[in-house]
């Protein structure tokens, strides 16, 4: 049988003596003290013991060794979780590899993992042949509105609180956008009839600022004092000012005016009563 050998054109020390051996198994009559060599390529020489020699080409004694990814598939790792899946940091595409190694205990000894900045893993075996596990079953990415929080922006002023005009959403729209110039590229504000907020980022997460933090009603146009031009005329209560300069001034409320008249008429009643007593007297 053939030998699988790594290089065809560079046999290494074990395997020649792996084709050596497969000769001198397949061949159990050869007289005793017949030498088997083999070349880096895998020709087979042999010597008899009367210095007479054959010669085996390597076609039939030596095959390319299936590379170790055709009888190995490495398993998926689990996920790691990281903050961008474009751009890995060098701390989580270390720990992608450990949770790739760990997966696969059984890789041979000698094979490499490296990560990529999007996730990628290459496995690189002993004899160069490779695999690659995809970004979408080593790592998953942190959703951007857990790692986002949109500020609050300047509240523009409505007519109607319950029902803006797409004017006024436009105005709500540009005052988040000037409050987060870090939002991510590709990220979106659209603003709803009573001013609520969502913002939808590039994937597709979700954050809401709430129309409390967005509106506020736009201030009642009235006449600011000082713009009626003296057209405006002072009117009393009572009809005109000399009337009511006629008036006596109030000195307390009703109840306190009363008081005091009971105790004049009191004071008059007991004066009544002692000048009637002298004059019976």
């Amino acid at each position: 049988a053939k030998t699988p050998v790594s290089d065809l054109n560079k046999l290494t020390e074990d395997e020649k003596a792996k084709v050596a051996d497969a000769v001198k198994t397949s061949n159990p009559t050869f007289p005793n003290n017949t030498d088997v060599t083999v070349d880096d390529k895998g020709n087979v020489t042999i010597t008899y013991p009367d210095q007479s020699t054959d010669t085996i080409p390597a076609d039939q004694t030596v095959e390319k060794k299936a590379p170790i990814t055709d009888g190995f598939t490495p398993k998926d790792p689990v996920k790691t979780v990281v903050s961008d899946k474009t751009k890995l940091t060098e701390e989580e595409k270390g720990k992608v590899s450990e949770a790739v190694k760990k997966a696969n205990p059984d890789f041979p000894e000698g094979t490499t993992v490296e990560v990529g900045n999007d996730g990628t893993v290459t496995v690189t075996y002993p004899d160069k042949s490779k695999d690659t596990i995809t970004s979408d079953k080593t790592v998953t990415q942190i959703p951007m509105a857990d790692r986002i929080t949109p500020k609050d922006p300047e509240k523009t002023p409505v007519v109607d609180k319950t029902n803006l005009t797409e004017e006024e959403k436009g105005k709500v729209s540009e005052a988040v956008k000037k409050a987060n110039p870090d939002f991510p590229e590709g990220t979106t504000v659209e603003v709803g009839n009573d001013g609520t907020v969502t913002v939808t980022y590039p994937d597709k997460s979700k954050d809401t600022i709430t129309s409390d933090k967005t509106v506020t009603p736009k201030p009642s146009q009235t006449m600011q004092p000082g713009n009626d031009k003296g057209n405006r005329k002072t009117v009393s209560p009572s009809g005109s000012s000399e009337q009511s300069s006629k008036q006596l001034p109030k000195t307390g409320d009703s109840s306190e005016v009363t008081s005091l008249v009971a105790g004049f008429g009191l004071l008059a009643l007991i004066a009544v009563m002692t000048k009637r007593r002298r004059k019976e007297d």
